[in-house]
């Protein structure tokens, strides 16, 4: 199936990814985790970003594979090891596709082979920097937010719905692999964009995120709260304040959990709960790519050569 990221998260169905999607360049390679990303144009012209990845074998395709009849060719072969490869049928060789379409600057940015750099962001930097360039961006950029949160799109998707939140599953995962979970649980608040707009009003609202959103996990899909990731980004993905819960056998595409990018909800509360203007005071590091539109700002930002001009690759 095809999963439309910042649109409508359809269901898996046998349909051909759309057509004319005509290839501009590869944007980066991971062999670990077997994804391939390109960006291309559709036919009407507008950018398109395009995750391929290979999905978890099944039990039943590991047994189709070992116990069928398959061209094979041996490239390596000693006392003990070999190695081969293998031509086996196609529903044996499933490739999810995720496409952002139409695609902005920053997704282009995300899904790019890039230099990054640890930034030390402090109060003032995100005031004078951050702040305004996240108050200019384009209202459509968040368009596909507000459809999910107004029931206009995924509404039969929705796991939990609140007066100050709702969960969704997260447009990576299939739904089907528990052991790859990953939901979101997306503020409804227009004014909170990210971790620092959290102040200690909002500490009851963490909490309720937090316990409400391990029950329904662990009512619908049998994952206890010791086995589940529960954290924000900074910087975001997106510029409206969501939670990830991500049980911990999901891997980490992108860096998505490393240092400088995921901060735990118990550390968020536990800070906003000694001091309520904990996010809107403390200088926070994150990782930048140079491709990013906000890496010049925040180079110009923090002057004295603190970080270097970005690459032309």
């Amino acid at each position: 199936g095809i999963n439309a990221e910042y649109g409508e998260l359809t269901r898996t169905t046998m349909e051909p990814v759309p057509s004319a999607l005509k290839l501009s360049r590869m944007l980066m390679q991971d062999p670990d985790a077997r994804t391939v990303c390109a960006f291309g144009v559709d036919a009407q012209e507008r950018p398109a970003v395009v995750i391929l990845s290979k999905p978890p074998f099944t039990v039943d395709q590991v047994e189709c594979i070992l116990e069928g009849d398959h061209t094979a060719v041996t490239t390596h072969r000693n006392d003990r090891f070999s190695k081969h490869g293998m031509l086996v049928p196609p529903e044996l060789n499933s490739v999810t596709a995720t496409l952002i379409c139409p695609a902005n600057e920053h997704d282009v940015a995300k899904y790019s082979q890039q230099r990054r750099h640890f930034v030390r962001e402090t109060a003032e930097l995100f005031q004078t920097v951050t702040r305004p360039f996240v108050e200019a961006l384009p209202p459509g950029q968040l368009s596909w937010v507000w459809n999910i949160l107004e029931r206009k799109k995924e509404a039969d998707l929705i796991l939990e719905d609140t007066e100050r939140w709702m969960m969704v599953p997260d447009s990576k995962w299939d739904r089907e692999d528990v052991a790859a979970l990953h939901c979101l649980v997306i503020a409804k608040d227009k004014t909170l964009h990210s971790l620092r707009d959290l102040r200690g009003e909002h500490v009851d609202m963490l909490r309720d995120v937090r316990d409400r959103g391990r029950a329904v996990i662990a009512s619908a899909h049998g994952v206890a709260a010791s086995q589940l990731r529960v954290y924000l980004h900074y910087l975001p993905t997106f510029w409206q304040l969501h939670v990830h819960f991500q049980v911990i056998t999901c891997p980490a595409a992108g860096g998505g959990t490393s240092v400088a990018k995921a901060v735990l909800l118990d550390d968020v509360i536990d800070h906003l709960d000694n001091d309520g203007e904990h996010y809107k005071k403390a200088s926070l590091t994150y990782t930048l790519g140079e491709r990013e539109p906000l890496y010049e700002l925040i180079r110009v930002g923090m002057g004295d050569d603190a970080l270097p001009a970005a690459a032309d690759n």
